[in-house]
């Protein structure tokens, strides 16, 4: 009998995020894994996999000294969990504070086997001037970096000094447990409750709204579409000064179709309802490496109108999965969603592929193996 190689998964996700539940939950399949992770996760002790709870959950109304109290606690529970593994897999999905994980990572360095990291995005987007030298340092410690997309990889080859064979290629999977404890309402009760008419096409824009996602560039091409017999709702939580900004455009437009924003956090119930209702998912991002969002689309089988950038050319197929178009243009972004709102049609065809991409290409299986032969590098 083999015995099956012991992993400690290092997370941060897992109470808010999908990602951080599924692929415990796929790896557990082909490891011994303990999950150390943060309170008020979403994953319980079960065969395969033991969950510790050594992070403080995120928010709260503690003061700046409680919080530091706890992360410290928290980063000497996380050391002694590193130690204990120190001669197996030790996985890091994210930092709960890099500036206290960090130095512990360097010292325990020696010590570690091998040290993988999933690496979901270069540096943050919003980021400080110290993150590109600190999250360097971070990433020429790894045995193994997992990227989920190559785009990723070819940053951290590049930019780091990474050699390529320490790279493992695994994308996002999909989200098809979602649908199981949210199941959408029909379509016409959605339509209802959101005010949106039986004749017009719904095109909807979810997710933090942030920059870098071309909400603004959106709002630009509502103006110039042809076809009036349209509904744009762009829902999400953002910053105060992004909210100001999106409102200044909205009051400056003078035509276009109706654009309901609502801003805030989505409930996973009303975002399901929303998704399934959809005619169309627009993603007007200026830059991405990858997304969950993205995935979600496609698990939901909608036609996808989104940037054509890297970070989404590597999960879609244009013309099949997806309209790609140049979104730093507004004009060539209203075409393109013009061209879909006449065609329901090619709306089925492209949700159609785009369901079966999700379930076939970005199965967690398939993902979950691939990563467990990549410790192996």
């Amino acid at each position: 009998m083999t015995t099956r190689p012991k992993v400690l998964l290092v997370d941060t996700l897992s109470a808010t995020n999908d990602y951080g539940v599924e692929l415990p939950l796929a790896l557990a399949e082909f490891a011994d894994l303990t999950v150390f992770t943060l309170r008020g996760t979403r994953l319980t002790s079960q065969t395969g996999m033991t969950v510790v709870t050594g992070f403080p959950e995120f928010g709260g109304r503690r003061s700046k000294l409680q919080k530091l109290g706890t992360q410290f606690v928290a980063t000497f529970k996380l050391a002694k969990a590193l130690w204990s593994h120190r001669r197996d897999v030790i996985h890091v999905q994210a930092f709960r504070s890099i500036v206290l994980e960090l130095p512990l990572y360097t010292l325990l360095r020696p010590f570690l086997t091998n040290l993988v990291c999933t690496v979901h995005n270069v540096l943050p987007h919003e980021r400080i001037w110290w993150q590109p030298l600190a999250y360097g340092h971070w990433y020429r410690m790894l045995h193994v970096a997992h990227v989920l997309s190559a785009h990723t990889g070819q940053a951290l080859v590049e930019r780091f000094g990474l050699r390529p064979g320490r790279v493992v290629y695994a994308p996002h999977g999909n989200y098809d447990t979602f649908l199981k404890p949210y199941p959408p309402v029909p379509t016409i009760t959605t339509r209802e409750m959101l005010g949106i008419s039986k004749k017009h096409t719904f095109i909807f824009f979810f997710g933090l709204i942030r920059q870098y996602k071309g909400v603004d560039l959106l709002i630009a091409a509502v103006q110039q579409m042809r076809s009036t017999q349209v509904t744009i709702l762009i829902a999400g939580g953002c910053e105060v000064a992004v909210q100001t900004e999106i409102n200044k455009a909205l009051d400056d437009r003078k035509t276009g179709p109706r654009i309901d924003v609502r801003f805030g956090y989505v409930e996973q119930q009303t975002l399901s309802d929303c998704l399934a209702a959809a005619d169309i998912v627009v993603f007007p991002y200026r830059h991405i490496y990858q997304s969950g969002a993205l995935l979600l689309a496609l698990t939901y089988g909608k036609a996808i109108v989104a940037s054509d950038i890297a970070g989404f050319r590597e999960y879609l197929k244009p013309g099949e999965t997806a309209v790609l178009c140049d979104a730093t243009d507004a004009q060539a972004l209203a075409t393109s969603l013009d061209r879909l709102v006449s065609d329901p049609a090619g709306r089925t065809r492209l949700g159609d592929n785009a369901r079966q991409s999700a379930l076939t290409t970005y199965s967690w299986a398939n993902i979950a193996r691939t990563i467990f032969e990549g410790y192996a590098r």
